[in-house]
Formats: structure tokens, sequence, C-alpha cells
């Protein structure tokens, strides 16, 4: 799926057209679905007013296996009312996708796109995250995930806590 994008991408770019990427600075976009855990509806809007995280991922992805986690214990630390994980799966097969969230137990909100939010947020790679701030504008994109990126990101989203706190 997401390679899929990613030419569609490379042909625009190579016809002189637009890459349908989204950039830092633009109000993210929507995004909604069921909780794949949970089976609870799931939407960016809902979660206005905390800094938000929006990580896409799949189970064949390396990468993935660690950012998840890591990104699961960060939000514990810096708490679910001011930071919230959206992993939006990219997986053809949604069975590899249940079967990779059963065998992690990983809590936080996932949702199984059907390709219309990779085509509107045009990740490049696997994983590709970008945080939002509490008024769901985006502020950062990530792409990859490298470990010991993990303290960098802990203080953008402290900043953007901060900001927001600002008179």
């Amino acid at each position: 799926m997401v390679g899929k994008i990613a030419q569609l991408g490379w042909i625009l770019l190579a016809l002189g057209g637009p890459v349908l990427a989204v950039t830092v600075g633009q109000p993210a976009p929507a995004i909604s679905g069921l909780d794949m855990q949970t089976g609870e509806p799931v939407s960016l809007e809902q979660l206005r007013g905390r800094v938000v995280l929006v990580d896409f991922w799949a189970s064949w992805c390396a990468p993935c296996l660690h950012s998840l986690p890591m990104y699961e214990a960060l939000r514990a630390e810096i708490g679910a009312e001011n930071l919230e994980i959206l992993a939006v799966n990219v997986d053809e097969d949604l069975d590899s996708a249940r079967r990779f969230l059963e065998r992690r137990r990983i809590r936080l909100f996932f949702i199984h796109d059907d390709g219309t939010i990779a085509t509107a947020y045009a990740p490049p790679t696997m994983p590709t995250s970008y945080l939002l701030d509490r008024n769901g504008v985006i502020d950062t994109r990530n792409v990859g995930f490298r470990p010991e990126e993990l303290d960098a990101l802990r203080e953008r989203i402290h900043a953007l806590l901060e900001a927001a706190d600002e008179p």
C-alpha cells in the first residue's frame, strides 16, 4: 500500500505535478476509524487539546517493532492527558496487523487504514510519524525511527506543552 503511494508521489514529481504529502505548519488531515483493539471510534478531532503523535506503521516493519513500545512508554511518562499516540496501520492484510498487536500487547490507539489516511499524509517509509500540537497543526515529521532520537522528540513534546500553557 505505502509502496504504491510512494510510487504515485515519484510519478507525480517526475511529471511536474504536486506530491500529495502534508508539510510542517499545516493542519493535520482528519483521521478517524475504529480502534483495532477495542472497536471504539477514535479520531484526531476527539484528541484535540493534547499533543498527538500520528505514527504510520506496518507489521512487516522491523523498526516498528521498536518504535511502538517506546512510544507507549513515552506516553506513560508524559501522561495521556497531555500526549496521545495514534498509530495508523497500513498493512493490506488486517489479520497480520492484529497478530502483530496480539503478540506485543501495546496499548495505544490503533486504526487500520484502508488507504485514504496514507494517501492524505503520504508517508515516505515505515515508520513515519507526525507530531501535532494541541491545535492539530503538524509541528514535526520524523521519517524512520532511531531510538537515539527519542530524547529530541521528548523535548519537542515538552516544548509544545509549555507553549500551550503560555498566555
